[in-house]
């Protein structure tokens, strides 16, 4: 058997916030789109975009211990057009029960562009970085 070798991951976040640790913010949602309520939204690149996002700019490495779960954009879609904010907190609330700490979101060619960390506690670091 060979023993997996545990790779880093990082992903990059933007925010209006400046901070020094990433929380949920579930309390007050009205500023952005209900998704916001599944977690923190992450691209897998420091891509340019990101700036329409904030303009602080952050570098997440994530535990080696965080349980990844695919979400097709496609059905991330759907639930765009259908549902509450509610039912996005249900949403996480129930990939977490099932141990999921991250969602990749899955583009049409399987490719993740994004993800979504239902859970802070994944970070293993957090830094300040320079925009792409």
């Amino acid at each position: 058997m060979t023993a997996r070798k545990k790779t880093t991951v990082k992903v990059y976040h933007a925010s209006s916030a400046d901070f020094r640790w990433p929380t949920l913010r579930v309390d007050d949602h009205e500023d952005r789109h209900p998704n916001g309520l599944l977690g923190v939204w992450c691209a897998v690149e420091n891509a340019e975009y990101l700036s329409r996002f904030g303009e602080f700019a952050y570098e997440f490495t994530l535990s080696a211990q965080t349980v990844f779960e695919d979400l097709p954009l496609h059905t991330l879609a759907m639930m765009s057009g259908r549902c509450s904010p509610t039912d996005y907190l249900n949403f996480a609330a129930d990939c977490r029960k099932r141990g999921t700490t991250a969602l990749r979101i899955l583009e049409k060619d399987g490719v993740c562009q994004q993800m979504v960390l239902l859970d802070p506690a994944v970070v293993a670091s957090c830094r300040k970085c320079e925009r792409a």
